[in-house]
């Protein structure tokens, strides 16, 4: 079996910004909800990869693993009910 070692899920889930800095500056904010199983999410990720590196310094891009027990109040804020689930605040 082949390891995929191209950018990840989990890459850009390390270079997001935290929710809650996101929430405190002025900046837009783009919120993904997603789950590492999720085919779909994985696909999007080297767009996702493009568009952040062109628009980083003027708008926070953040990710939040529905899978992640932490983040059900936020799932339900936002009626997430499937993935990816985009949040443009």
């Amino acid at each position: 079996r082949l390891l995929n070692t191209g950018p990840s899920l989990a890459m850009l889930e390390q270079q997001s910004v935290p929710l809650d800095q996101a929430l405190r500056n002025s900046k837009p904010t783009v919120i993904e909800f997603y789950a590492d199983w999720c085919e779909v999410c994985r696909e999007l990720v080297p767009t996702e990869i493009s568009v952040e590196e062109q628009y980083r310094s003027d708008i926070n891009f953040v990710m939040l693993n529905i899978e992640n027990s932490k983040w059900a109040p936020e799932v339900n804020e936002f009626n997430v009910g499937g993935i990816p689930h985009f949040v443009f605040m």
